[in-house]
């Protein structure tokens, strides 16, 4: 970790160029402001992936066709989040053009292999043997985490 932290202060700029802010209407309503339809285009699309892989990992061949009409909400809902975030320009919930700059790809991509690795062993200890247990504990009222 130190190494990487003298790594990143090695190549970090000296000198970072300043950023006007843009002017914000100040009569126009906070409400207004809010890309409330990109807010739900993306939840749409978080909830019918997370259903659709749900429903995958039940292993009843009778759940398919809901997965597969659940991808098919997935990939309408993640296009039309995508050409609303565009359209939506300062005001987007996200921000489709930080994927221009490779830093933040780069961050995004090692951030989303670093979940997948991480949520894969929390998973893969479920299906195997359990590694702990909470036991009551004889001199008190609390719960002691044990070892199997």
């Amino acid at each position: 970790m130190i190494l990487a932290s003298v790594l990143v202060a090695w190549r970090l700029p000296r000198q970072t160029r300043k950023v006007e802010k843009p002017m914000v209407n100040p009569e126009q309503s906070l409400l207004v402001r809010l890309d409330l339809l990109g807010a739900a285009l993306l939840a749409s699309t978080i909830v019918s992936f997370l259903l659709a892989l749900n429903i995958l990992g039940a292993a009843q061949s009778s759940g398919l066709p809901w997965a597969i009409g659940l991808g098919l909400v997935t990939l309408i809902s993640g296009i039309s989040f995508a050409a609303v975030e565009n359209r939506c320009g300062e005001n987007a919930i996200y921000p489709l053009r930080l994927f221009k700059y490779r830093e933040v790809l780069t961050t995004y991509t090692m951030a989303g292999f670093q979940y997948s690795a991480q949520y894969s062993v929390s998973r893969a200890s479920c299906f195997g043997e359990t590694i702990m247990v909470l036991k009551p504990c004889s001199y008190s009222s609390r719960f002691l985490l044990t070892f199997k």
